[in-house]
């Protein structure tokens, strides 16, 4: 036997000899194991004997594979349903998804990191399931029909997507586009439309009072709460709007008014509505252009839309004709108009 077979021999352990790795789990085990029985109830033995936790069982793991375990969940948690805490028990109650429970103790720090990563990990995991939802639905929304056109015929309105479809509805029975499909903004040649024009002081126009009880009929006389309503209604419940608008006004009675109040006031009131930093900004600014007087189209202030708009041309220039409204609630006011005959 030559020296290369012999210090082979010698390397190569015997069948009774301990694996190469057994002395670093050893080591391992003892360095940083302090209360592993009280944390893991070990095979063939029972579950400590805790006044309401009968729904914990013994686990059937070896000691070796629960402390990979216990690493394992601190990693991924994959496998892990929920980590509660029993404070009264001095217990952290791990459940799994196979139906495992084990109770390890509370009172070891690297037990309780356990816990708040798990914490984290839900957080994050709940993150991630919001942030794909909001991925599917502006896929859906891109792959959506589109309007490429809309236009009234007489008594009829006429819609026309960009797949061919042609879709026409009465002026009476007029209830929104019925293809699901994104309402466009407005263009540059829109905002330039005569019924958009500041009201001259000889328009005579006073909307007529209806069933529908839009907010916008009780402030009719002033075209600026009017603007300021449809401004707050976006991405909002009437509801919650109706019972913000009163104090907003009483805070902020005109433009004027609006512009000198600090900011943090205004927020405040506003608050309920959600997106109150925005709105907040887009109200200060919208009536500091109001408020100079130099503007000949209402879509040249900042923060009005469509639907701003298109109310404005509804309740004071009197040309509710020449816009089709999209909004939900502008739509049965202007079919009411029609069938009346104004």
């Amino acid at each position: 036997m030559d020296d290369f077979q012999r210090r082979k021999k010698k390397q190569m352990p015997c069948e009774d000899a301990p694996h190469p790795f057994a002395q670093h789990e050893y080591n391992d085990r003892t360095k940083d194991n302090t209360g592993l029985r009280d944390a893991f109830p070990f095979h063939n033995s029972p579950s400590p004997a805790t006044e309401g936790s009968t729904n914990v069982k013994s686990s059937p793991y070896s000691t070796t594979f629960l402390r990979k375990m216990k690493c394992g969940i601190r990693r991924d948690f994959e496998g892990v349903k929920s980590v509660t805490e029993r404070e009264n028990e001095g217990k952290i109650v791990v459940e799994f998804s196979d139906g495992n429970i084990i109770a390890i103790s509370r009172f070891i720090e690297s037990n309780r990191k356990i816990l708040i990563d798990f914490e984290k990990h839900k957080k994050k995991k709940m993150e991630c399931e919001h942030a794909s939802i909001r991925r599917s639905r502006k896929r859906k929304s891109a792959d959506a029909v589109k309007m490429v056109s809309w236009r009234q015929e007489g008594d009829s309105i006429i819609f026309q997507y960009d797949n061919g479809k042609t879709e026409r509805q009465s002026v009476f029975s007029y209830k929104g586009p019925l293809t699901k499909t994104r309402i466009p903004s407005l263009t540059k040649f829109e905002r330039k439309k005569e019924a958009y024009r500041k009201k001259t002081p000889d328009n005579m126009w006073k909307p007529p009072c209806s069933t529908h009880a839009l907010l916008q009929e009780e402030y009719a006389h002033d075209p600026w709460k009017v603007v300021a309503i449809c401004m707050l209604l976006n991405r909002t419940s009437g509801e919650q709007v109706k019972e913000a608008i009163p104090e907003f006004f009483k805070l902020c009675p005109d433009p004027e008014t609006c512009v000198q109040v600090p900011v943090d006031q205004i927020i405040e009131e506003i608050t309920r509505l959600g997106f109150q930093y925005t709105r907040a900004c887009n109200l200060k600014l919208f009536s500091l252009q109001y408020m100079e007087d130099t503007w000949t189209y209402i879509t040249e202030l900042h923060g009005v839309g469509r639907y701003a708009a298109d109310a404005y041309a509804i309740f004071f220039t009197g040309r509710w004709k020449d816009v089709i409204p999209m909004d939900h609630k502008l739509i049965p006011y202007w079919t009411s108009l029609h069938k009346a005959g104004y």
